[in-house]
């Protein structure tokens, strides 16, 4: 299952990866709700919850589970993001399932990174309404503080083999239970 921000290439995403359940999560800060669609449905609810998507989805804990929160986890605060990701592990019932997700520095949420292009990213996010309000320095410890173990953590630059501010500043996730 793909859990991804409509705008981030969700539908993109679904072309890759046929055949899997993409849902995707448009958070809305006026009332910290997100819109949550799949396959033309629009659902509001006021937090992500495993009781909607396990309905919309039809997850069985037991099978192997790949959750992929994509482009999402800034978007929503830190006690939303353990809410969500506490109720993945309860869709993660099987020794092979996994989550991966996304993360920014906490640099780039407070504004601390002295870099222009990202500055000038955020600020044209910030006009969309689209804040980033969450980010993690360590998302291994962050995950296991929520009952996460093997967790492995890749920053875009050390993906791509390139000291760049920008790619070192955004990673990626992969956890098991």
């Amino acid at each position: 299952m793909s859990l991804s921000a409509d705008y981030t290439g969700g539908i993109a995403l679904a072309s890759l990866l046929r055949g899997v359940p993409i849902a995707g999560i448009h958070p809305c800060r006026d009332d910290v709700s997100a819109a949550l669609w799949l396959a033309g449905m629009n659902v509001r609810y006021k937090s992500p919850s495993t009781g909607h998507l396990t309905a919309i989805c039809e997850i069985d804990p037991i099978q192997a589970e790949e959750i992929i929160f994509e482009g999402c986890s800034m978007y929503f605060s830190e006690s939303e993001n353990q809410n969500i990701f506490r109720s993945f592990l309860k869709l993660m019932d099987n020794p092979l399932s996994c989550v991966w997700a996304d993360f920014v520095n906490t640099s780039v949420v407070t504004g601390r990174t002295n870099n222009l292009r990202i500055k000038g990213f955020l600020e044209g996010m910030d006009a969309l309404g689209e804040a980033f309000i969450f980010g993690t320095d360590d998302p291994p410890h962050w995950f296991e503080a929520l009952g996460y173990s093997l967790v492995d953590t890749i920053s875009a630059g050390e993906y791509l083999n390139k000291n760049d501010a920008v790619l070192n500043s955004y990673s990626f996730s992969v956890a098991k239970r």
